[in-house]
């Protein structure tokens, strides 16, 4: 076991955030793009999605996908998927904006309370920094960001279940400024169904850092404990667990992720005189899963993204430790444990990429273990940009947002 430490400097030369890199070239989105689905157990099942970052499987059994939008602030939005891929609006106008290196970034995670009907959603930090004085530094946003309650978490309260609303909802900029004051807003659709949203967290935008100048807060994944009273939200730029009471707003700093060595001390440089790569790269958790009375948290590492350094890190709640859980992984961007019809319990894992940096760049897998210790079955290995999976054990299936392309692939499990 590695005990983590609480505090320690950072050490990434380049405040990298989730999937962020693939945009420092235009060539690396086309050829991305332009990956097929060619595996026969994969095939597209929605399209059209605006920047998907997660997924997960509703109460009733749809889907709902969290989306960061479009290049135009905040045009965040949470779809639902039903299990013939057609896409309504569940809430739309959300927080959203680019991140320094362009990404757009809204929601980034979501969580159901055991009623159903209520549903946390996650807000990464969207614009609230630009790029700063020096390669690899930001800068606070000059303009300011472009929602006051960005890098927060929101709890929406439905009326009716996701499945049966006969249409969405859409929040106005004066329904966040409403939001970020503390007031409750309640949205009502044409068929007087309400959705009732308020602020239950709002972390800082950014802190003073020696490295990047400024370095953001971005939650991007979250998870409920069983009872519903609290939230474990890993942030991806200040490479923390939190943990945050959904009855106080009271945020607590679990622990910081240890840095990762940097296999390839020679990487391309990307901006000269940007040093080839530091010895230790930042951990970058980008999922949270409830798992055997602890945690489990996947890792993407920040530059040059080093083949086989990622890992899915198992985390020690009573003891604010981790251990590395399963190895060897590449730019890993959700982990998500799932009671199988067998007998014990599967480990799905998705990589961004095998080598986002080469040229052409590698497409991403969805990995399956049954022991974490032993080899993974390759599910899927030519998609675009995978970002998260929901699994329907019963149904034999995988759902995978690709966030390059806008789609959504189902995988057959076998």
């Amino acid at each position: 076991m590695r005990p983590t430490t609480s505090l320690r400097k950072p050490t990434s030369l380049l405040p990298i955030s989730p999937f962020s890199a693939f945009l420092v070239t235009f060539v690396t989105v086309a050829v991305i793009v332009a990956v097929p689905a060619t595996a026969q157990s994969s095939s597209v099942f929605a399209t059209g999605l605006l920047s998907p970052t997660k997924i997960a499987l509703t109460p009733g059994g749809e889907l709902l996908v969290a989306e960061g939008g479009t290049f135009t602030p905040n045009t965040g939005r949470l779809s639902v998927l039903d299990r013939d891929g057609n896409r309504r609006t569940l809430l739309d106008g959300l927080p959203s904006g680019p991140e320094p290196a362009g990404q757009p970034q809204g929601p980034s995670g979501m969580a159901f309370a055991p009623s159903g009907r209520l549903l946390f959603v996650l807000l990464a930090a969207g614009d609230v920094t630009a790029p700063g004085p020096a390669p690899g530094q930001d800068a606070p946003n000059p303009q300011g960001p472009s929602s006051p309650i960005l890098s927060s978490v929101l709890a929406v309260r439905l009326s009716t279940p996701i499945e049966d609303l006969a249409s969405g909802f859409t929040l106005t900029l004066d329904d966040h400024f409403e939001i970020s004051h503390g007031r409750r807003v309640t949205l009502t659709n044409s068929e007087g169904e309400t959705a009732g949203i308020r602020l239950v967290h709002d972390f800082r935008d950014l802190v003073r850092d020696p490295v990047t100048n400024v370095r953001r807060f971005n939650p991007f994944g979250i998870a409920l404990d069983p009872r519903g009273r609290v939230a474990w939200v890993v942030d991806s730029s200040q490479d923390s667990l939190e943990r945050v009471s959904l009855r106080t707003d009271r945020d607590v700093r679990v622990l910081k992720f240890d840095p990762v060595p940097n296999p390839l001390p020679f990487g391309p440089p990307l901006v000269d005189p940007l040093p080839f790569g530091p010895p230790l790269v930042d951990p970058v958790p980008t999922s949270v899963r409830l798992f055997r009375g602890g945690l489990l948290v996947s890792l993407e590492t920040g530059f040059p993204f080093g083949q086989g350094v990622a890992a899915v890190l198992r985390v020690d709640l009573r003891e604010g430790t981790t251990e590395e859980f399963i190895g060897g992984l590449t730019q890993a961007l959700d982990v998500l444990p799932v009671r199988g019809r067998g007998p014990g319990t599967e480990i799905f894992v998705v990589e961004l990429s095998l080598d986002l940096l080469s040229v052409p760049p590698a497409p991403g897998r969805l990995l399956r273990f049954t022991d974490p210790a032993g080899p993974p079955e390759i599910l899927a290995d030519t998609l675009a940009g995978p970002t998260s999976v929901a699994v329907d054990p019963v149904a034999g299936e995988a759902f995978v947002t690709e966030v390059f392309t806008g789609n959504v692939v189902r995988v057959t499990l076998p």
